[in-house]
C-alpha cells in the first residue's frame, strides 16, 4: 500500500508515476507526458450512460482537473497563454483531451 505523497498533484499522490510537462512525447493538448487520460488520476472512477446526475459530476471533475493542472504548471505555459482566445482572459480552459474523457464517461442526459 503506497503513502500518500503531499508534495504530488492532487489525484496522483498514492502513485508512482506523475504526469510532466513536455516530457517524452507529450499530449498536444495538455502538455503533460504520460497525458493526464492516459495516467488517470485517483478521482477520476467509474463511468455511466446518460443520466441527468451527469451535468454535477462532469462540472467537479473539471474542477479536480483544474486544480491538478495548476499543480502541474499547465496555466503557466507561455505555449498555453497563447491558446487562450484573448490575452486578458483571466478563465482557464480544459484541455481536450479531458473534456472528450470525461464526457465519454459521462455523458449528457437527452430529453
Amino acid at each position: 500500500d503506497l503513502q500518500e505523497d503531499l508534495s504530488k498533484p492532487r489525484g496522483y499522490r498514492r502513485s508512482t508515476q506523475v504526469p510532466a510537462l513536455y516530457g517524452r512525447n507529450y499530449c498536444p493538448h495538455c502538455l503533460c507526458s504520460p497525458c493526464v487520460v492516459e495516467l488517470p488520476p485517483d478521482f477520476l472512477r467509474g463511468s455511466c450512460g446518460p443520466h441527468p446526475a451527469n451535468d454535477y459530476k462532469r462540472y467537479q471533475l473539471y474542477k479536480q482537473y483544474w486544480r491538478l493542472l495548476k499543480a502541474v504548471g499547465l496555466w503557466q505555459t507561455e505555449e498555453y497563454k497563447r491558446r487562450k482566445e484573448h490575452p486578458t482572459d483571466r478563465r482557464e480552459k480544459i484541455p481536450q483531451c479531458i473534456i472528450e474523457e470525461i464526457r465519454n464517461r459521462y455523458p449528457s442526459h437527452d430529453g
